[in-house]
């Protein structure tokens, strides 16, 4: 059971910290932190989308 919910839930993880440091970053935008944080939830947010399309074709069909 807990297989199944691995992976919706670590993508799912990973989209939410990376709305989550983009809101944060908007709020902060004119310092470098705010700046720093805008790129690393990019990142975040793509690379749940990424392991959602390669691990989900892999693991789902």
């Amino acid at each position: 059971m807990i297989d199944k919910l691995a992976l919706p839930l670590t993508i799912c993880a990973l989209l939410l910290v990376g709305i989550g440091c983009m809101l944060t970053g908007l709020f902060h935008i004119k310092t470098a932190a705010g700046i720093v944080l805008l790129v690393v939830g990019f990142f975040a947010g793509a690379s749940s989308l990424l392991l959602l399309s390669f691990a989900g074709r892999e693991r789902y069909g």
